[in-house]
């Protein structure tokens, strides 16, 4: 099993176990990479590092594009939620459709070493992981509401406010 080459991807990848998720496979270069299911629905999962630049980064996609009719009422969609939303962010790709939630740590010139040896690297990498898959869920149904066309923004967003 290849192991993860930075000291973020380990911690991610430890993250990863920690939930029950097989690490063998999801080990890419600068990266992991999972699928992540629940009673909502199931997708990718990727993780992105790099120690250098002290920067994890983790992205929830959703597998399917916004058809592009419905592009300009998804980018609706991502602002009324991304106002207010404290550890990670709807982002849409106009020009592809694209659908994913993005959430970061930012540890530049932390000595990680040091911050792994005294325990604390793997709670906030933890905590980056679970924000976004957390964040993601919440908003899945109403991206593939919109996407489908089933719902507006507006509707959608009102769904996840009334708990739906």
């Amino acid at each position: 099993m290849a192991e993860p080459s930075t000291r973020l991807l380990q911690a991610a990848a430890a993250v990863f176990v920690e939930l029950g998720w097989e690490q063998e496979g999801n080990v890419l270069e600068g990266g992991l990479v999972a699928t992540y299911s629940t009673e909502r629905g199931s997708w990718p999962v990727f993780v992105e590092a790099d120690d250098e630049e002290g920067l994890l980064v983790v992205y929830s996609l959703a597998e399917e594009p916004t058809p592009p009719d419905r592009i300009p009422e998804m980018a609706q969609l991502a602002a009324r939620v991304n106002d207010g939303l404290p550890r990670a962010c709807l982002e849409l790709q106009p020009e592809t459709g694209m659908v994913r939630c993005r959430s970061w740590l930012d540890v530049d010139g932390v000595d990680l070493e040091a911050m792994d040896e005294a325990g604390f690297l793997s709670p906030l990498v933890s905590r980056v992981v679970l924000a976004n898959l957390a964040t993601f869920d919440l908003f899945f149904p109403a991206v593939m509401a919109v996407a489908s066309g089933s719902a507006t923004a507006s509707e959608a967003d009102e769904a996840i406010l009334a708990g739906e």
